[in-house]
């Protein structure tokens, strides 16, 4: 019976972290065939525990400080193979981008995107500096050489990674990304909007603060839509702060709607739920994604999504989302103003959701992996 073990270690939040649990998750629905084993930090175990009531899998955690970039490098090189002799490992995959340089084994990567070499101001550890960049190149070279094959989220990815890095495009394979299972469309309540003060309709984003997320952005275009068609509508953003949010609260504190502003941080997924299911439409304004899981998480809610045009968001959107370039306000005001006072568009963008939500189900998903499991198992090592 194959042994195949995922690789969570790593300091997750947001997307990263929604996509290891609900793939892991989707995995050993489909699969009761093979064993399993999840790596994590002791810090991670929280976020995973209700997976062990699944018999086919193991967790086995480090004590180890995730934030500490070395700690964890150290802990993948010395420990993590070690396990993977020790339970006679066939497989690992690693979930986030990277990896490790002592890895005797063979080895799947999910790439989720290329976020480092276009927007280095998003990762200060690392910095802008010719040695940062460089220590994510050799991390790049490194996967394209050494993994049996290399997961990519969309297509968009797929293209940025072969152009970034020499690698036999057959390695490639595109498996998408979808919405927090954890989240429950059937939440609707409405205490949740006192609780939070929202008092009028509302316009949602959803996302972590970095620059690239544009959230200075869609302040300057709220401030558009309230001067010019005088909007009723609020503007609820919910995100924890990562890197580089300066120019996103400044643009906030300085706008004549601040008032209208509502930032509310991190909120639990259960409250997160109701404030999906209340609000009017979702708009998401980011420069860069390598998929775009806001996208289809508004849409598994039934909200009608408003969204930038750049990188993998188009491709992930299709014909349910409407599109604006997110350099351009006037664009993006026009076009959010046309679905909130045009029914029939929005009842068409929430109609064609269904199609997008069949192909990016975690079912499809888990097959699609397994599929690429059984595919490396079935070949001679390198």
């Amino acid at each position: 019976m194959p042994v195949i073990a995922l690789n969570a270690i790593g300091r997750y939040t947001g997307g990263v972290e929604s996509y290891i649990y609900n793939l892991v998750k989707a995995l050993l629905d489909q699969d009761q065939s093979n064993n399993y084993y999840l790596f994590m930090s002791k810090t991670q175990e929280l976020v995973y525990k209700d997976l062990l009531a699944y018999k086919n899998l193991k967790l086995i955690s480090y004590n180890i400080n995730c934030s500490n970039p070395f700690a964890r490098i150290l802990c993948e090189n010395t420990l993590l193979p070690l396990d993977v002799i020790k339970h006679k490992i066939n497989i690992v995959h690693h979930l986030c981008n990277y990896i490790p340089h002592i890895s005797p084994y063979k080895s799947i990567v999910t790439v989720h995107d290329l976020c480092v070499f276009y927007y280095h101001n998003n990762f200060p550890e690392y910095n802008e500096t010719k040695a940062g960049y460089n220590y994510f190149k050799k991390i790049g070279n490194f996967v394209a050489s050494k993994a049996q094959k290399i997961i990519t989220v969309s297509e968009f990815t797929k293209r940025q990674f072969l152009d970034k890095f020499r690698v036999d495009p057959r390695k490639l394979e595109v498996v998408g990304e979808s919405y927090d299972t954890r989240k429950d469309k059937n939440i609707i309540n409405p205490d949740i909007l006192e609780k939070y003060n929202i008092t009028k309709p509302y316009i949602l984003t959803v996302s972590v603060i970095r620059p690239h997320k544009n959230f200075d952005f869609l302040v300057r275009v709220f401030n558009r839509l309230k001067a010019q068609y005088n909007l009723p509508h609020q503007l609820v953003i919910v995100g924890d702060v990562h890197f580089g949010p300066e120019k996103f609260f400044n643009e906030l504190e300085k706008s004549k709607f601040k008032d209208e502003i509502l930032y509310m941080g991190r909120v639990n997924d259960e409250d997160l739920s109701s404030i999906y299911n209340f609000a009017d439409i979702f708009v998401y304004p980011s420069l860069y994604e390598g998929f775009g899981i806001p996208l289809i998480e508004a849409m598994y809610f039934g909200v009608p999504v408003v969204s930038s045009n750049a990188a993998s968001l188009p491709e992930v959107g299709g014909n349910a989302c409407l599109y604006f370039n997110p350099c351009d306000e006037n664009d993006a005001c026009n076009k959010i103003y046309t679905v909130l006072n045009n029914e029939v568009l929005k009842n068409n963008l929430v109609f064609n959701r269904k199609e997008r939500l069949d192909h990016y189900s975690w079912n499809n998903i888990a097959t699609r992996v397994l599929d690429i499991y059984n595919d490396v198992l079935g070949s001679k090592n390198d």
